[in-house]
């Protein structure tokens, strides 16, 4: 069982260190923007929201019920 559940793990590992690297290679100088959503921000990882990453948030609170039937 074990083994089942450590590739997943691994596989996002390996993505979350990807994702950073290239974060990382982005030039500083505020052309870029990087645009990402959770929904569940409190699982995010540390990594990723250390100053220069993902360090500036926007909370987008569900729609209400108008919104919902617009949608």
């Amino acid at each position: 069982m074990a083994r089942l559940l450590a590739l997943p793990l691994l596989t996002l590992l390996a993505a979350l260190a990807r994702l950073l690297l290239e974060i990382d290679a982005l030039p500083g100088d505020g052309q870029v923007f990087v645009v990402a959503a959770a929904s569940e921000p409190a699982a995010l990882a540390p990594a990723l929201l250390r100053p220069g990453r993902l360090d500036r948030h926007v909370l987008c609170p569900p729609p209400d019920l108008a919104g919902r039937d617009a949608i």
